[in-house]
């Protein structure tokens, strides 16, 4: 619903390079910015269609072996594309209760334990990069070593044991569900 709401229409793509590889195909003016911070050379970028494919192209012609892939949405997410959604956004949530918490989650937002999930939380959740490769490094550093990605494929397991091998860590990272076997069995 939130892209209906908006009069923006962009891109993102996902660029298999570092960050510093990356920053300097990034148009100053803010039309591409990144997205988010997926893992030692995995980057989500968003911004204007025009601005994201010249972005592409000028990676792919530097880079040829790295991915650049445009993926298939036509809306700029954790980007400032979400800006004139925001009034309408935290109309429609409204208040949000909350209490704190017993158990702090590692955000992808802040990349360090949160406990407040409130309006504004769910807001920056949207708007703002995410930040998986801190929140990763925070888990790391606090010794956590075992991951379960609870989704319909894995996705994130490969960037999680990608962030910890570049850490020297070792990690059990599985995923609970795979797109190409049966979800439910019995023996």
């Amino acid at each position: 619903l939130i892209p209906l709401k908006s009069e923006r229409r962009g891109a993102m793509a996902t660029i298999g390079l570092t960050v510093e590889q990356l920053a300097p195909y990034l148009p100053d003016d803010g039309s591409v910015v990144i997205a988010a911070y997926n893992g030692p050379i995995a980057q989500t970028i968003a911004g204007m269609e025009e601005a994201v494919v010249g972005v592409l192209a000028k990676v792919a012609e530097a880079y040829p072996d790295a991915t650049a892939r445009r993926m298939t949405m036509d809306f700029g997410w954790h980007s400032a594309h979400l800006e004139d959604c925001k009034d309408w956004f935290l109309g429609e949530l409204g208040p949000v209760a909350w209490k704190d918490g017993r158990l702090p989650i590692i955000s992808t937002v802040t990349g360090m334990f949160e406990t407040k999930f409130d309006a504004d939380y769910w807001w920056a959740n949207l708007r703002q990069p995410v930040s998986f490769t801190k929140a990763l490094d925070f888990s790391l550093d606090f010794g956590i070593s075992a991951f379960l990605e609870v989704g319909p494929h894995r996705t994130l397991t490969p960037l999680i044991r990608g962030i910890a091998q570049e850490r020297g860590k070792d990690v059990l990272a599985v995923n609970s569900l795979d797109r190409t076997a049966d979800d439910f069995w019995t023996r």
